[in-house]
């Protein structure tokens, strides 16, 4: 459903930002986030995009704002996690029969909806994936459910943040802030 709502809202983003300076946009977010120069491309569209909705003001709703934020979260855990693993491991390391072995399979995509479970979950490869890809204690606040990441991207704010814009009409200004918050936290992290 959001990846729905975002096809229809993106020609008018395009629209706005070829009206819209958007060197002052990308300016704000490079001072936020420090590591701007090494997301995608498709992440720092998603982020810039949601950025210029939520800058307009004074929308109806926000909806749409918080989804684009989502997605760009979704996109960089793609990116960053869960295609590298795809590439050097297959269906056997992983358990889970709902959306990893899919997923490892080619059968379906990972959303963002599946990362908190996965992470939670006993999913020794990936963790080890993790371990590799981070210095010592980068991983473990990756994996503490108390303080760090997994704290931070739960089945709570993914229903929130994702679920909850997708399926729930005005969403207000606050909402979409909590979005941006929340996606600028999970990209730190990353």
């Amino acid at each position: 459903v959001a990846d729905k709502i975002v096809e229809k809202i993106e020609p008018a983003a395009a629209q706005y930002f070829a009206r819209v300076d958007e060197s002052g946009i990308e300016a704000q977010l490079r001072i936020e986030i420090t590591s701007w120069d090494t997301l995608p491309p498709n992440v720092k569209k998603y982020l810039r995009t949601g950025e210029t909705l939520l800058i307009r003001n004074n929308i109806e709703d926000y909806s749409g704002v918080m989804i684009y934020y989502a997605k760009a979260v979704e996109l960089l855990l793609m990116a960053r996690w869960f295609d590298p693993f795809k590439a050097a491991h297959s269906e056997s390391d992983v358990f889970n029969e709902q959306a990893f072995k899919p997923y490892m399979r080619g059968e379906k995509p990972l959303t963002l909806g599946n990362v908190p479970f996965l992470l939670s979950s006993k999913e020794l490869a990936f963790r080890a994936f993790l371990a590799r890809a981070y210095p010592p204690d980068r991983y473990a606040a990756i994996i503490d459910s108390k303080t760090g990441f997994a704290s931070v991207l739960t089945t709570e704010t993914v229903d929130r943040f994702r679920n909850g814009s997708a399926h729930t009409d005005d969403q207000a200004e606050p909402d979409a802030q909590a979005a941006r918050a929340w996606a600028l936290r999970v990209i730190g992290y990353v």
